[in-house]
């Protein structure tokens, strides 16, 4: 579930727009998926770490992976956004993978912008998912689309096997070249509430997505603004650590 892009003009770029084009999206949310899986067991080794993404039961919840603690206490349902604005270089651009530092965090509003005023838009996932947490992971990769082609092929090709994925995400991790990487917690019911009171009696930046058939809308919160005066936490950089874990 990744922030989706307009086709990355060089307007939207400089405004820190959408991300990401459907197909791209999806193949930079399954190499997120693939490292926080193993952060969250080198932090948590006695911890389960269950991958749910593509369950159509927790798909239509926005839930992609279930952090288990042990000894029966509730577990943790989790929202994953990927986003490739954490770029060091502010003249490096490689489409869907790279892009300079915008210092945004992006919460989706309006999944799909009606046109026609008189219909209801349809609410964006930070007011639809059911997710206990959001995991806002900034990763700005380095490689080029067809170096990641071949394991891309490979998980959709275990994905309709049933096959496990765990040696081919691996492989990936490994062959990934990874600029900056961060991530962003936050309770999203805390964060609802949090924006409910930020926004009165300010002017909101916003950023459109425009897809095939629809718009699909974003408020652009200050990262830093996030984390003092609201709920997000940071944890650092973790890409290294998840990398040297597997040698």
């Amino acid at each position: 579930m990744v922030p989706e892009d307009s086709g990355g003009d060089e307007e939207d770029i400089r405004h820190g727009g959408g991300v990401h084009k459907m197909a791209a999206a999806k193949k930079v949310e399954l190499v997120g998926l693939a490292i926080l899986k193993r952060f969250w067991q080198l932090e948590y080794p006695d911890w389960t770490v269950e991958d749910v993404h593509d369950r159509p039961d927790y798909f239509e919840k926005g839930i992609d992976l279930i952090l288990q603690p042990p000894r029966g206490e509730k577990p943790r349902t989790v929202d994953v956004k990927v986003d490739t604005y954490i770029g060091t270089d502010p003249n490096r651009r490689i489409k869907g993978l790279c892009n300079p530092n915008s210092g945004f965090t992006l919460m989706e509003t309006i999944s799909q912008l009606q046109f026609n005023r008189s219909k209801q838009d349809d609410p964006g996932w930070f007011y639809t998912s059911e997710a206990d947490e959001i995991h806002y992971y900034y990763l700005a990769l380095l490689n080029e689309a067809r170096e990641l082609k071949p394991c891309f092929t490979q998980m959709r090709d275990a994905s309709e096997s049933s096959t496990s994925l765990e040696s081919i995400e691996e492989s990936l991790i490994r062959s990934l070249k990874v600029d900056q990487d961060l991530l962003l917690i936050y309770d999203l019911k805390d964060a609802r509430k949090w924006f409910e009171e930020f926004s009165q009696n300010r002017t909101l930046a916003y950023a459109g997505a425009v897809n095939p058939t629809y718009v699909t809308v974003s408020v652009r919160i200050d990262r830093r603004v996030f984390c003092s005066q609201g709920p997000g936490r940071l944890k650092g950089p973790l890409f290294e650590r998840v990398k040297r874990s597997l040698d």
